[in-house]
C-alpha cells in the first residue's frame, strides 16, 4: 500500500517576512494619523479666532470683564474655554444675560461676548407696611438692595426674608413679601418690595402636660410668653407668637425646676396648634425626681480653719439641691476671703451627681490667691468737695487689706452724704503685683439755690 505526503511550499517563509513588514507600516501610519488627529483635538478643531470683543454692557468696562475671559486671539476656538468663560462672567453677579457668537468680518473670524447689564436701582421702596414702620432700624437692616447698587436676586431674596422674618417674630407669620423691579431711563430701576402683612396669630391657650410638683398658674409665672385672660382680655389684650420667647421660656421652665432639684427634668419645645387666628401652646415637661444635697467638703489652699468656713455656708445635707443656694454659698465663701485681703480669689463648686441615691456631692475647690493691701486711694471728679470730705467716708485705709465688705460701706457713706449723684468706686494695678490703687470717682449733685413758689429751697451744699 502506498502511503502519501503533504509538504508544505518552501517558499512560505518569506511570505510571512514580507506580510510583517507591510503590517509594521500600515501600524506606523495609523499611528501617525492618530497623534496628528489628538494634537489637532488638543489645539481646538474651530476656526482661528482673530479677535475677541464685548458688547452690551454700559457701566462696567471692558477690563473687567476680559480678566474673565481665558479663550485667547489667535488660537482656534475652543468650545469648553468658551463655556467656561461665560460661566465666569456670568458669576459677576452683573448681567441677567451672557451669550456668545462669531461674526465673519474681512475673512476674520471675530469671537463677540455679548452680556445684558442688570439695572442700576435707583431707588428702594416698601409698601404695605402698617404694623412696622419702614424706617425701623430692624427693616432698614433687613434690606440687602440698596440705591446706586446693580440689581442683585441673591440680596433681592435675602431682603425678603428678613422682612418676613421680622414680621413672624411680631407674630405676623402669615406675612408675605414680594418684589418687583420698575425700569427707568438709561437702565435704571425701582426695587420695590410690596408686604401683605395678614392678621396676627395670638396665643389664645397656655398648656401644660405632665407637671405634678408644680400647679400650671405657677408654671405660667415662670414663663415669658402670655395669653389673655377671658375676663379682663379688653385689658391685658393676646401674646403674639415669637419663636425666640419660645424657646427662652423652656429653658426659664428648666433652670426653675433646676432650682428645686429636679436635675434630670426634660421640657420639650412647645407643641404649637393653630386654629383660625389662635393659637394653643402645650409644653410637655419629664420632671423626674428631685436631687437632694450629699456631701459637703470644702478643699483647696485654705489659708483659714476649715471649721471657720463651714460657718459661712448654709446649705445642708440632705435638703433639696438649688443651684441658687448653690450660688450664695460661692458667694459668701468668697467674701470671706476678699474681706480679708484676698482680692482674687477664686471658689470652684464641683458636683458629682450619684444617679442611685439621688444624691449630689459637693466640694468647694477655694484658690484664694495672694494678699493684698490697698496702696493709694484716688479721688476724682470733687469740683467742690474736698478730699478729706471724701476719705474720712472710705472705711478703709491706704496699706491695710483690701476688703470687698469695706468698700461697699464705702460707697454707702458716700451715697448718704447727698453731695454726689453718683459714686464709683473701683480698682486698679498699683506699681507692686501684692498691691492695688482704690479709685474714687464722684460726680457732684448740683448745689445751686432753686426758686420755689414761696421760698427758696437749697440743694445739699458741699462741705470743706
Amino acid at each position: 500500500m502506498t502511503s502519501l505526503k503533504f509538504t508544505a511550499p518552501t517558499a512560505r517563509a518569506p511570505l510571512r517576512r514580507g506580510l510583517s513588514i507591510w503590517t509594521r507600516v500600515l501600524l506606523s501610519i495609523s499611528i501617525a494619523a492618530i497623534l496628528t488627529a489628538a494634537r489637532a483635538l488638543a489645539q481646538g478643531t474651530g476656526p482661528t479666532i482673530s479677535k475677541i470683543e464685548i458688547t452690551g454692557n454700559q457701566r462696567v468696562e471692558d477690563d473687567a470683564i476680559r480678566i474673565h475671559i481665558s479663550q485667547q486671539p489667535g488660537q482656534p476656538l475652543d468650545d469648553a474655554a468658551v463655556d467656561a468663560d461665560l460661566k465666569a462672567i456670568y458669576k459677576m453677579g452683573f448681567f441677567s444675560d451672557v451669550r456668545d457668537h462669531i461674526e465673519h468680518r474681512g475673512g476674520q473670524n471675530v469671537l463677540v461676548y455679548e452680556v445684558k447689564e442688570r439695572p442700576q436701582i435707583s431707588d428702594v421702596k416698601l409698601y404695605g407696611m402698617k404694623a412696622i414702620r419702614s424706617n425701623d432700624d430692624k427693616i432698614v437692616a433687613a434690606t440687602r438692595v440698596h440705591p446706586g447698587s446693580i440689581l442683585d436676586p441673591v440680596a433681592v431674596k435675602e431682603t425678603i426674608a428678613n422682612i418676613t422674618q421680622i414680621y413672624k417674630d411680631k407674630g405676623y407669620t402669615d406675612a408675605r413679601v414680594t418684589f418687583k423691579a420698575i425700569p427707568q431711563p438709561d437702565n435704571t430701576a425701582f426695587a420695590e418690595f410690596d408686604v401683605v402683612e395678614g392678621g396676627t396669630v395670638r396665643i389664645a391657650d397656655i398648656k401644660f402636660e405632665g407637671n405634678k410638683v408644680f400647679s400650671d398658674r405657677e408654671l405660667r409665672s415662670v414663663i415669658a410668653t402670655k395669653t389673655y385672660s377671658r375676663l379682663l382680655s379688653w385689658i391685658t389684650g393676646w401674646g403674639a407668637l415669637d419663636q425666640k420667647k419660645l424657646q427662652e421660656d423652656v429653658d426659664r421652665l428648666t433652670a426653675y425646676y433646676y432650682d428645686s432639684g429636679y436635675l434630670n427634668v426634660q421640657v420639650q419645645h412647645p407643641r404649637i396648634t393653630r386654629n383660625g387666628d389662635k393659637i394653643s401652646v402645650t409644653y410637655v415637661i419629664d420632671e423626674g425626681t428631685p436631687f437632694r444635697v450629699g456631701k459637703i467638703n470644702i478643699e483647696g489652699n485654705l489659708k483659714f480653719p476649715r471649721r471657720e468656713l463651714r460657718k459661712q455656708l448654709t446649705m445642708k445635707s440632705g435638703e433639696l439641691f438649688r443651684g441658687s443656694v448653690l450660688q450664695h454659698q460661692v458667694l459668701a465663701l468668697s467674701d470671706f476671703y476678699s474681706n480679708r485681703g484676698y482680692a482674687y480669689v477664686n471658689v470652684d463648686p464641683r458636683t458629682q451627681l450619684i444617679a442611685s441615691t439621688k444624691r449630689v456631692n459637693v466640694t468647694f475647690v477655694v484658690n484664694p490667691g495672694h494678699e493684698v493691701l490697698i496702696d493709694r486711694i484716688n479721688i476724682s471728679g470733687n469740683t467742690k468737695t474736698a478730699d478729706k470730705v471724701i476719705r474720712r467716708e472710705i472705711q478703709v485705709q491706704e496699706q491695710e487689706p483690701y476688703s470687698a465688705e469695706s468698700i461697699r460701706d464705702s460707697k454707702v457713706r458716700l451715697d448718704r452724704l447727698g453731695f454726689f449723684s453718683d459714686t464709683r468706686i473701683t480698682t486698679s494695678p498699683a506699681a507692686q503685683p501684692d498691691k492695688i490703687n482704690l479709685d474714687v470717682n464722684v460726680a457732684e449733685a448740683n448745689t445751686r439755690l432753686v426758686p420755689g413758689r414761696r421760698r427758696f429751697r437749697q440743694l445739699p451744699i458741699a462741705v470743706r
